[in-house]
């Protein structure tokens, strides 16, 4: 909702976005497994992407996601959902201006 609203203010966000999820695409451990980078790990730690990853991946294949696992997503769930409303309750009037 967020990258939808900022998309319609401004016109060169879409490209932008497509090449950042293409960069997390590769970062994020989607054909990996994490435990398989020994040096590098911090950056499946630090991508708030891999927690959603693995609440998803972890039951599929028997593991029960850890307690920090869920508090990321419901953090980044929480966040997430109480900035798009604001920005929305915002600029809810100049939207039809930016289409």
């Amino acid at each position: 909702m967020i990258a939808g609203l900022l998309s319609a203010r401004f016109r060169d966000l879409p490209q932008i976005i497509a090449s950042l999820f293409q960069v997390a695409f590769y970062v994020t451990p989607i054909m990996y497994r994490p435990d398989s980078l020994v040096r590098f790990s911090w950056i499946v730690d630090l991508n708030p992407l891999s927690y959603l990853l693995h609440l998803v991946r972890g039951p599929l294949m028997g593991e029960v996601p850890t307690l920090l696992t869920w508090g990321v997503s419901a953090g980044m769930a929480a966040i997430g959902w109480t900035a798009a409303m604001w920005l929305t309750g915002r600029y809810l009037k100049r939207i039809p201006y930016w289409v």
